[in-house]
């Protein structure tokens, strides 16, 4: 269904934004849109509720690869004054093109040294050895 919907568009023409992608993204199973440019989109806080929810390590693992068409991240939530670590994983994660240390480390080592240096940032001090 996405194929025939997507045939008569220009590549150039569309930008789709890949909703929830943080879950289940289609561009993952569409063949990235089938050619058409995309932003993958964390869409977290349905309605603005408060809570300490979220995928940490699927985060990590979403934006490890570097797919095709990929033209941006953003997060689309109608709340964002809560769980600020899972916001913060996104942005900063996504500005250094996927890597917060080497690409040699899998994504599980490389959340657990973002959520290191995310403590030591916001609150002064090392928690963990």
């Amino acid at each position: 269904q996405i194929q025939a919907y997507l045939s008569d568009i220009a590549s150039d023409e569309i930008l789709i934004l890949d909703l929830i992608a943080e879950k289940a993204s289609i561009a993952s199973t569409s063949r990235n849109f089938f050619g058409h440019d995309y932003v993958w989109c964390l869409l977290h806080n349905f309605g603005g509720g408060y809570g300490l929810s979220g995928n940490l390590r699927n985060i990590f693992e979403s934006l490890s690869p570097v797919y095709n068409g990929r033209k941006g991240v953003g997060i689309s939530m109608e709340g964002i004054h809560n769980n600020v670590i899972l916001y913060h994983a996104v942005l900063s994660h996504s500005f250094k093109n996927g890597t917060l240390s080497s690409k040699r480390e899998s994504a599980t080592q490389k959340m657990e040294l973002f959520i290191r240096q995310f403590v030591a940032s916001r609150y002064g001090f090392q928690v963990f050895n």
